[in-house]
């Protein structure tokens, strides 16, 4: 799909009871990601597949704060190699991030920074499975 034909599936009203979203391994999803962030219509996702689709942080960022995902249980950002300790960042103080029980950040370049971060964040107290595994600059071994 492009994205624009992505873009254009978000502004439908029959998306208001998708519970699961799959876009994984669409590249350059980034402006389809914005529309999906302010639809009035995916306000009930549980899931969010993003694997490898070269998301910036400034997307991240824009998703975690916006209450479309505040139900937000699965959340899957891995092989974004660009993302790094930016995604760590932009999820900090975000009370939409609340109910995510799994985060996986598989191969995403992440650092002890984050691995820091994510244990300090106050909303992060649902998560049950995080995945940091081939991010070769996280030494679990300093914590």
């Amino acid at each position: 799909m492009t994205p624009k034909q992505v873009g254009t599936l978000f502004n439908n009203p029959t998306l208001k009871n998708l519970k699961h979203l799959n876009l994984r391994f669409n590249l350059d999803i980034c402006d389809a990601l914005k529309l999906l962030a302010t639809s009035p219509y995916v306000k009930e996702l549980e899931t969010l597949n993003l694997r490898n689709t070269n998301l910036s942080p400034d997307v991240i960022e824009l998703l975690v704060s916006s209450l479309n995902f505040s139900k937000l249980q699965t959340l899957d950002l891995s092989l974004n190699y660009g993302i790094g300790d930016l995604c760590a960042i932009a999820l900090m103080d975000k009370p939409t991030v609340r109910f995510l029980r799994v985060l996986n950040l598989e191969q995403t370049n992440l650092t002890n920074e984050s691995v820091r971060l994510f244990s300090e964040n106050p909303y992060l107290i649902n998560l049950k499975t995080l995945d940091i595994s081939q991010n070769p600059q996280v030494d679990l071994r300093q914590f």
